[in-house]
Protein backbone atom coordinates (compact mmCIF):
# COMPACT_ATOMS: atom_id res chain seq x y z
CA UNK A 1 0.00 0.00 0.00
CA UNK A 2 1.84 3.12 -1.20
CA UNK A 3 1.08 6.08 1.67
CA UNK A 4 1.24 9.67 1.23
CA UNK A 5 3.11 11.81 3.59
CA UNK A 6 1.33 14.42 4.50
CA UNK A 7 3.23 17.11 6.49
CA UNK A 8 5.87 17.57 3.78
CA UNK A 9 3.85 18.06 1.15
CA UNK A 10 1.25 21.23 1.48
CA UNK A 11 -0.52 20.69 -1.82
CA UNK A 12 -1.48 17.23 -0.32
CA UNK A 13 -3.37 19.06 2.45
CA UNK A 14 -4.62 22.48 -0.22
CA UNK A 15 -6.21 19.27 -1.96
CA UNK A 16 -8.36 19.17 -0.14
CA UNK A 17 -9.95 22.58 -0.42
CA UNK A 18 -13.35 22.03 -1.00
CA UNK A 19 -13.70 18.79 0.73
CA UNK A 20 -13.30 20.94 3.50
CA UNK A 21 -16.02 23.30 2.35
CA UNK A 22 -18.47 20.82 1.74
CA UNK A 23 -18.07 19.54 5.37
CA UNK A 24 -17.91 23.12 6.54
CA UNK A 25 -21.69 23.19 5.05
CA UNK A 26 -22.56 20.16 6.48
CA UNK A 27 -21.54 20.65 9.93
CA UNK A 28 -24.06 23.41 10.39
CA UNK A 29 -27.05 20.38 10.00
CA UNK A 30 -25.53 18.62 12.81
CA UNK A 31 -27.96 18.11 15.54
CA UNK A 32 -28.06 20.60 18.17
CA UNK A 33 -28.76 20.74 22.21
CA UNK A 34 -32.09 22.12 21.21
CA UNK A 35 -32.69 19.48 19.03
CA UNK A 36 -31.88 16.93 21.39
CA UNK A 37 -34.15 18.77 24.18
CA UNK A 38 -36.79 18.20 21.73
CA UNK A 39 -36.28 14.96 21.07
CA UNK A 40 -36.21 14.06 24.92
CA UNK A 41 -39.54 16.07 25.75
CA UNK A 42 -41.53 14.42 22.96
CA UNK A 43 -44.17 11.88 24.39
CA UNK A 44 -43.55 8.84 22.55
CA UNK A 45 -41.57 8.03 18.86
CA UNK A 46 -43.97 9.43 16.50
CA UNK A 47 -43.31 12.88 18.00
CA UNK A 48 -39.59 12.04 18.12
CA UNK A 49 -39.81 11.21 14.24
CA UNK A 50 -42.04 14.35 13.81
CA UNK A 51 -39.05 16.40 15.32
CA UNK A 52 -36.39 14.72 13.67
CA UNK A 53 -38.20 15.40 9.77
CA UNK A 54 -37.63 19.44 10.60
CA UNK A 55 -33.79 18.64 11.14
CA UNK A 56 -31.05 16.96 8.35
CA UNK A 57 -33.15 13.86 9.29
CA UNK A 58 -36.33 14.85 7.23
CA UNK A 59 -35.68 12.32 4.28
CA UNK A 60 -33.91 9.55 6.16
CA UNK A 61 -37.28 9.22 8.95
CA UNK A 62 -39.80 9.68 5.87
CA UNK A 63 -42.39 7.27 6.44
CA UNK A 64 -40.68 5.65 9.51
CA UNK A 65 -43.03 4.16 11.98
CA UNK A 66 -41.48 0.86 13.77
CA UNK A 67 -38.49 -0.05 14.74
CA UNK A 68 -37.67 -2.17 11.93
CA UNK A 69 -38.50 1.01 9.61
CA UNK A 70 -36.36 3.34 11.49
CA UNK A 71 -33.21 1.38 11.91
CA UNK A 72 -33.62 1.07 7.89
CA UNK A 73 -33.25 4.57 7.88
CA UNK A 74 -31.25 5.37 10.08
CA UNK A 75 -28.83 2.89 8.08
CA UNK A 76 -29.44 4.78 5.19
CA UNK A 77 -28.62 7.90 6.93
CA UNK A 78 -25.02 6.12 7.43
CA UNK A 79 -24.72 4.70 3.82
CA UNK A 80 -25.34 8.40 2.60
CA UNK A 81 -22.38 9.51 4.93
CA UNK A 82 -19.88 6.96 3.69
CA UNK A 83 -21.13 8.30 -0.02
CA UNK A 84 -20.02 11.50 1.11
CA UNK A 85 -17.02 10.94 2.80
CA UNK A 86 -15.74 9.12 -0.17
CA UNK A 87 -16.50 11.23 -2.59
CA UNK A 88 -14.79 13.92 -1.07
CA UNK A 89 -11.47 11.83 0.04
CA UNK A 90 -9.12 12.13 -2.24
CA UNK A 91 -6.84 9.52 -0.38
CA UNK A 92 -8.98 5.83 0.02
CA UNK A 93 -5.98 4.49 1.92
CA UNK A 94 -6.79 6.92 4.74
CA UNK A 95 -10.66 6.91 4.75
CA UNK A 96 -10.98 3.53 3.79
CA UNK A 97 -9.41 2.73 7.84
CA UNK A 98 -13.20 4.05 8.82
CA UNK A 99 -14.64 1.13 6.96
CA UNK A 100 -12.00 -0.83 8.44
CA UNK A 101 -13.82 -0.34 11.76
CA UNK A 102 -17.15 -2.31 10.39
CA UNK A 103 -14.90 -5.35 9.02
CA UNK A 104 -13.40 -5.71 12.41
CA UNK A 105 -16.97 -5.66 13.86
CA UNK A 106 -18.39 -8.14 11.04
CA UNK A 107 -15.02 -10.41 12.13
CA UNK A 108 -16.44 -10.45 15.96
CA UNK A 109 -20.02 -11.47 15.05
CA UNK A 110 -19.18 -13.76 12.33
CA UNK A 111 -16.31 -15.56 14.39
CA UNK A 112 -18.53 -15.78 17.46
CA UNK A 113 -21.26 -17.43 15.15
CA UNK A 114 -19.04 -20.11 14.09
CA UNK A 115 -18.24 -21.06 17.79
CA UNK A 116 -21.37 -20.66 19.45
CA UNK A 117 -23.29 -22.33 16.45
CA UNK A 118 -26.07 -19.35 15.99
CA UNK A 119 -27.19 -17.34 13.12
CA UNK A 120 -26.16 -13.91 14.01
CA UNK A 121 -26.71 -12.65 10.85
CA UNK A 122 -29.16 -9.57 11.89
CA UNK A 123 -25.72 -8.41 13.61
CA UNK A 124 -23.66 -7.76 10.42
CA UNK A 125 -23.03 -4.67 9.38
CA UNK A 126 -22.79 -3.19 5.69
CA UNK A 127 -20.09 -0.49 5.80
CA UNK A 128 -17.20 -2.42 5.64
CA UNK A 129 -14.17 -2.52 2.69
CA UNK A 130 -14.79 -6.26 2.94
CA UNK A 131 -17.52 -8.51 1.53
CA UNK A 132 -19.51 -10.08 4.08
CA UNK A 133 -19.83 -13.28 1.76
CA UNK A 134 -16.30 -13.21 1.49
CA UNK A 135 -15.81 -12.20 5.21
CA UNK A 136 -18.18 -15.77 5.79
CA UNK A 137 -15.48 -17.64 3.49
CA UNK A 138 -12.66 -16.84 5.53
CA UNK A 139 -14.17 -17.39 8.72
CA UNK A 140 -16.40 -20.68 8.28
CA UNK A 141 -14.32 -22.19 5.30
CA UNK A 142 -10.63 -20.73 5.49
CA UNK A 143 -10.91 -18.92 1.86
CA UNK A 144 -8.96 -15.98 1.97
CA UNK A 145 -9.00 -14.94 -1.50
CA UNK A 146 -9.57 -11.25 -2.07
CA UNK A 147 -9.32 -10.72 2.04
CA UNK A 148 -7.00 -7.52 2.67
CA UNK A 149 -3.66 -9.03 4.69
CA UNK A 150 -4.23 -7.60 7.64
CA UNK A 151 -8.01 -8.70 7.91
CA UNK A 152 -6.46 -12.72 6.74
CA UNK A 153 -4.03 -11.83 10.05
CA UNK A 154 -6.19 -10.74 12.10
CA UNK A 155 -8.92 -13.95 11.84
CA UNK A 156 -5.85 -16.31 11.53
CA UNK A 157 -4.77 -15.23 15.13
CA UNK A 158 -8.46 -14.61 16.56
CA UNK A 159 -8.95 -18.81 15.60
CA UNK A 160 -5.51 -19.28 17.21
CA UNK A 161 -7.16 -17.50 21.01
CA UNK A 162 -10.24 -19.32 20.59
CA UNK A 163 -8.55 -22.56 20.32
CA UNK A 164 -6.40 -21.62 23.79
CA UNK A 165 -9.10 -19.75 25.47
CA UNK A 166 -12.59 -20.57 24.33
CA UNK A 167 -13.65 -17.25 25.50
CA UNK A 168 -15.63 -15.13 23.20
CA UNK A 169 -13.31 -12.24 24.77
CA UNK A 170 -10.22 -13.30 23.21
CA UNK A 171 -11.83 -12.90 19.76
CA UNK A 172 -13.15 -9.43 21.24
CA UNK A 173 -9.22 -8.83 22.59
CA UNK A 174 -7.38 -9.92 19.34
CA UNK A 175 -9.50 -8.41 16.79
CA UNK A 176 -9.32 -4.59 18.79
CA UNK A 177 -5.95 -5.33 18.57
CA UNK A 178 -5.20 -5.61 15.26
CA UNK A 179 -7.70 -3.20 14.53
CA UNK A 180 -5.71 -0.40 16.52
CA UNK A 181 -2.30 -1.74 15.12
CA UNK A 182 -3.62 -0.80 11.88
CA UNK A 183 -5.30 2.76 12.02
CA UNK A 184 -2.08 3.63 14.36
CA UNK A 185 0.09 2.06 11.75
CA UNK A 186 -1.81 4.12 8.35
CA UNK A 187 -1.77 7.22 10.08
CA UNK A 188 1.97 7.30 11.35
CA UNK A 189 2.81 6.30 7.92
CA UNK A 190 1.05 8.83 6.67
CA UNK A 191 2.13 11.20 9.43
CA UNK A 192 -1.18 13.02 10.41
CA UNK A 193 -0.93 13.40 13.58
CA UNK A 194 -4.03 14.39 14.73
CA UNK A 195 -5.76 10.94 13.56
CA UNK A 196 -3.04 9.33 15.26
CA UNK A 197 -4.12 11.24 18.19
CA UNK A 198 -7.50 10.07 17.87
CA UNK A 199 -6.65 6.27 17.72
CA UNK A 200 -4.22 6.60 20.62
CA UNK A 201 -6.73 8.47 23.06
CA UNK A 202 -9.30 5.74 21.89
CA UNK A 203 -6.98 3.05 22.97
CA UNK A 204 -6.01 4.44 26.14
CA UNK A 205 -9.99 4.88 27.10
CA UNK A 206 -10.55 1.05 25.95
CA UNK A 207 -7.93 -0.05 28.20
CA UNK A 208 -9.22 2.60 31.18
CA UNK A 209 -12.73 1.05 30.58
CA UNK A 210 -10.88 -2.28 31.06
CA UNK A 211 -9.22 -1.51 33.77
CA UNK A 212 -12.46 -0.20 35.86
CA UNK A 213 -14.03 -2.91 34.52
CA UNK A 214 -11.68 -5.55 36.14
CA UNK A 215 -10.92 -3.60 39.23
CA UNK A 216 -14.74 -3.85 39.91
CA UNK A 217 -14.58 -7.40 39.52
CA UNK A 218 -11.92 -7.92 41.64
CA UNK A 219 -9.56 -9.35 39.47
CA UNK A 220 -5.99 -10.01 39.46
CA UNK A 221 -3.07 -8.54 37.86
CA UNK A 222 -2.81 -11.59 35.36
CA UNK A 223 -6.04 -11.05 34.15
CA UNK A 224 -5.93 -7.44 32.85
CA UNK A 225 -2.51 -7.94 31.67
CA UNK A 226 -3.98 -10.34 29.07
CA UNK A 227 -6.77 -7.26 28.72
CA UNK A 228 -4.77 -4.84 27.43
CA UNK A 229 -3.84 -2.91 24.02
CA UNK A 230 -0.98 -1.40 23.06
CA UNK A 231 -0.41 2.22 21.26
CA UNK A 232 -1.66 4.35 23.85
CA UNK A 233 -0.23 6.97 25.78
CA UNK A 234 -0.65 4.96 29.10
CA UNK A 235 1.59 2.17 29.01
CA UNK A 236 -0.07 -1.26 29.92
CA UNK A 237 2.29 -1.29 33.33
CA UNK A 238 0.60 2.43 34.66
CA UNK A 239 -2.89 0.55 34.80
CA UNK A 240 -1.16 -2.74 36.37
CA UNK A 241 0.67 -0.54 39.00
CA UNK A 242 -2.35 1.07 40.33
CA UNK A 243 -4.95 -2.04 40.00
CA UNK A 244 -4.32 -2.51 43.74
CA UNK A 245 -5.09 0.87 44.86
CA UNK A 246 -8.13 2.36 46.24
CA UNK A 247 -10.67 3.99 44.21
CA UNK A 248 -10.36 7.46 46.07
CA UNK A 249 -6.71 7.35 44.95
CA UNK A 250 -7.35 6.87 41.26
CA UNK A 251 -7.62 10.44 40.37
CA UNK A 252 -4.14 11.72 41.72
CA UNK A 253 -3.03 9.02 39.29
CA UNK A 254 -4.46 10.47 36.47
CA UNK A 255 -3.51 14.03 37.62
CA UNK A 256 -0.27 14.26 35.17
CA UNK A 257 -2.22 12.13 32.16
CA UNK A 258 -4.61 13.30 29.66
CA UNK A 259 -7.86 12.02 31.47
CA UNK A 260 -7.62 13.73 34.87
CA UNK A 261 -11.27 14.95 33.96
CA UNK A 262 -12.67 11.35 32.56
CA UNK A 263 -11.40 10.01 35.85
CA UNK A 264 -13.06 12.49 37.93
CA UNK A 265 -16.26 12.35 36.29
CA UNK A 266 -16.47 9.16 35.22
CA UNK A 267 -15.54 7.25 38.28
CA UNK A 268 -16.52 9.58 40.74
CA UNK A 269 -18.81 6.58 42.04
CA UNK A 270 -16.28 4.03 41.86
CA UNK A 271 -18.84 1.18 41.39
CA UNK A 272 -21.05 2.67 38.45
CA UNK A 273 -18.95 2.42 35.40
CA UNK A 274 -21.90 4.20 33.07
CA UNK A 275 -20.58 7.74 33.86
CA UNK A 276 -16.84 6.24 32.79
CA UNK A 277 -18.70 5.29 29.53
CA UNK A 278 -20.18 8.97 28.93
CA UNK A 279 -17.08 10.75 29.91
CA UNK A 280 -15.14 8.79 27.30
CA UNK A 281 -17.63 9.47 24.76
CA UNK A 282 -17.39 13.59 25.97
CA UNK A 283 -13.90 13.23 25.84
CA UNK A 284 -13.90 11.79 22.25
CA UNK A 285 -15.69 14.38 20.59
CA UNK A 286 -14.15 17.10 22.27
CA UNK A 287 -11.03 16.20 20.79
CA UNK A 288 -12.76 15.38 17.11
CA UNK A 289 -14.21 18.83 17.60
CA UNK A 290 -10.64 20.20 16.87
CA UNK A 291 -9.94 19.33 13.60
CA UNK A 292 -12.68 22.06 12.84
CA UNK A 293 -9.42 24.16 13.26
CA UNK A 294 -7.59 22.71 10.28
CA UNK A 295 -8.16 25.10 7.52
CA UNK A 296 -6.87 22.57 4.99
CA UNK A 297 -6.28 18.48 4.79
CA UNK A 298 -8.33 15.25 5.24
CA UNK A 299 -8.54 15.19 8.97
CA UNK A 300 -11.75 17.27 9.15
CA UNK A 301 -13.64 15.45 6.38
CA UNK A 302 -12.41 12.11 8.84
CA UNK A 303 -13.31 13.66 11.87
CA UNK A 304 -17.12 14.63 10.37
CA UNK A 305 -17.81 10.95 9.85
CA UNK A 306 -16.97 10.05 13.57
CA UNK A 307 -18.61 13.39 14.81
CA UNK A 308 -22.18 12.38 12.80
CA UNK A 309 -21.72 8.92 14.16
CA UNK A 310 -21.78 9.06 17.33
CA UNK A 311 -25.18 11.75 16.64
CA UNK A 312 -26.40 8.67 15.16
CA UNK A 313 -25.79 6.58 17.79
CA UNK A 314 -27.41 8.89 20.67
CA UNK A 315 -30.45 9.26 18.05
CA UNK A 316 -31.07 5.99 17.98
CA UNK A 317 -30.37 5.94 21.94
CA UNK A 318 -33.64 8.16 22.26
CA UNK A 319 -35.56 6.34 19.77
CA UNK A 320 -35.05 3.19 21.82
CA UNK A 321 -35.35 5.16 24.81
CA UNK A 322 -38.68 6.53 23.85
CA UNK A 323 -39.95 2.52 22.11
CA UNK A 324 -39.05 1.11 25.71
CA UNK A 325 -41.00 3.39 27.82
CA UNK A 326 -37.77 4.61 29.61
CA UNK A 327 -37.80 8.27 31.44
CA UNK A 328 -35.99 10.68 29.94
CA UNK A 329 -33.35 11.30 32.52
CA UNK A 330 -32.31 7.83 31.90
CA UNK A 331 -32.13 8.37 28.33
CA UNK A 332 -29.95 11.65 29.00
CA UNK A 333 -28.10 9.63 31.15
CA UNK A 334 -27.09 7.75 27.79
CA UNK A 335 -26.38 10.80 25.36
CA UNK A 336 -22.65 12.25 25.77
CA UNK A 337 -22.97 16.22 27.56
CA UNK A 338 -22.18 17.94 24.39
CA UNK A 339 -26.10 17.16 23.63
CA UNK A 340 -27.35 18.12 26.35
Amino acid sequence: MELTDYRTSFSGKLKYAYGVGRIRAVEKRLLTKVDFAKLLEAKDNQEVLRHLGETDYSQAVLGMEERATYEVALGRKQGELFTLIQELSLDPEVTDTLRDRYDFHNLKVLLKARFGEEDLDGLLLPWGREKVDALKEAVFEGEYRGISSHHVEAIKEALFSWEENQEPGAIDLTLDRHLFSHLLTVFKMTRLDFLSGWAMREVDLLNLRTFARLKLNEAEASELRGALIEGGSLEPGFFLGILAEPWESLLSRFANTLYHQVVEEGLAKGDDLAPLERACRDYILSYLKRARLTPFGIEPIYAFLLVKEEELRSVRAVLLGKENGLDPQLIKERLPSDYL
